[in-house]
């Protein structure tokens, strides 16, 4: 009965250890730029749910979409801007997909997106590493 459980545990761990491997694969590649690293994508369903996995360790979560005809669509090659208080652009670069996430420090920030030459903006403060969620939507 010892060997059993023993199996049943070694095969339990070696999956969920698969899973976790599986899912870190799915997630794009990380950037870094003046300092601050992000992650962009989320197209496709394996992307997009490793991305969803991996939100939280990110203090700063992006989603963009549009709302049109009554359905919300995440959309990609968003340009995103993000300032420190000061106005220094610690980051200038277009979304591979619906999602980004950065790891930014405690502090206040300006974000901006842009879609087809409309902007929207959002400030924020990171504060003890919280994570926070933003959307940007535009609607058609």
């Amino acid at each position: 009965m010892h060997k059993f459980l023993s199996t049943v545990i070694c095969c339990a761990i070696f999956s969920l250890s698969a899973n976790v491997q599986a899912s870190e694969q799915n997630l794009p590649a990380e950037k870094t730029e003046h300092g601050v690293t992000y992650v962009s994508g989320g197209i496709g369903s394996d992307e997009s749910n490793a991305m969803k996995r991996a939100a939280a360790n990110y203090p700063l979560e992006c989603i963009f979409t549009v709302k049109s005809a009554g359905k919300e669509i995440y959309l990609a090659d968003v340009h995103v801007r993000l300032s420190d208080k000061e106005g220094k652009v610690l980051l200038d670069t277009v979304s591979d997909g619906p999602y980004l996430f950065a790891k930014l420090a405690d502090g206040y920030y300006r974000i901006e997106a842009i879609r087809e030459g409309s902007t929207k903006t959002q400030s924020i403060e990171i504060k003890n590493g919280a994570h926070k969620k933003v959307v940007f939507s535009w609607f058609e």
